[in-house]
């Protein structure tokens, strides 16, 4: 069983701090470009690069801006960061859920946006694109057996999902808030069980069961945010991106008006704009904001 650590370290930030320079010609034929490797000190185990990609056959293409991280499996990190090209007045907020190495990419700027002169994004021969922000690591896990038994229940509709309470305090202590803990049990009647089990075992460093539907992973998403994490709330929201299809395309993108969710507005309106043509889509039922950013889509394309 991986539990967390007996001491639960505090989570680690570490500034990101990263300038790309490329050159005004590389910008034109640019396929794909990968900055150097770094490490995070005092951690050589994370290793992490900026990659920036392009369509070469399509002037109006735009750049995508990739991090791309390898870290151990013990290992979770939130990325948060602005790209920006400040010649450009140009600024894109990131932000990102790594649960094991891999990359994350943004769309940015249009290749026609930098060869006008007004834009200003050579600076001289450049485009010095700058990025900033910080990693928030996670040292979660480790592969021992649990030699102390949990000290609290959690009863929901009916069943019993016994915790340790120290590690619900870390992890979500708006939720370990609302305990009775001169009882050593407590009963939730907001949400169901399946919710609470996975907001408990996000406290334990287990993965969402793929077996979540939309419907669940929405529920955990208002958990998240009526006990303030935005941690698991990253880690639904990337669940749900994968769960888009046409019958709840307009229900998610919906559900963007009501929290800020970008990654699940941008995935279903791309998913949207592909399937304009379906009969089955009621377009209708989308709200006014989305309508609008889709025409918006439309005029950019």
């Amino acid at each position: 069983m991986q539990v967390v650590n007996k001491y639960f370290p505090k989570d680690k930030e570490y500034r990101l701090d990263v300038l790309l320079k490329v050159h005004k010609q590389a910008m034109r034929f640019i396929h794909g470009l990968s900055d150097r490797r770094r490490s995070l000190r005092g951690f050589a185990s994370i290793q992490y690069f900026f990659s920036m990609e392009s369509n070469i056959d399509d002037k109006n293409a735009r750049f995508k801006i990739y991090l791309n991280l390898d870290f151990p499996e013990n290992i979770s990190i939130t990325a948060n960061y602005h790209i920006r090209v400040p010649s450009a007045s140009y600024s894109k907020h990131c932000h990102h859920f790594f649960s094991k190495s891999s990359k994350r990419g943004d769309e940015v700027f249009r290749r026609c946006q930098v060869f006008e002169t007004k834009n200003k994004f050579v600076d001289g021969a450049f485009c010095n694109i700058k990025i900033n922000g910080y990693l928030k690591v996670k040292e979660t896990t480790v592969n021992i057996p649990f030699i102390f038994k949990p000290d609290y229940c959690i009863f929901v509709d009916g069943q019993k999902i016994e915790v340790h309470k120290s590690f619900i305090q870390k992890v979500l202590p708006n939720f370990y808030s609302t305990f009775n803990l001169e009882r050593n049990k407590h009963h939730v009647t907001n949400f169901s069980f399946m919710i609470i089990k996975a907001a408990c075992g996000f406290c334990y460093n287990q993965p969402l069961l793929s077996s979540l539907f939309s419907g669940a992973l929405i529920e955990l998403i208002k958990f998240s945010e009526t006990y303030k994490n935005e941690d698991l709330k990253s880690m639904a929201e990337f669940a749900l991106c994968k769960k888009i299809t046409n019958s709840n395309v307009i229900e998610l993108a919906n559900f963007t008006d009501v929290f800020t969710l970008p990654k699940l507005r941008k995935q279903t309106l791309v998913y949207l704009q592909r399937h304009l043509n379906e009969e089955t889509m009621e377009f209708k039922a989308l709200s006014n904001s989305l309508k609008l950013e889709m025409a918006k889509l439309d005029s950019d394309i």
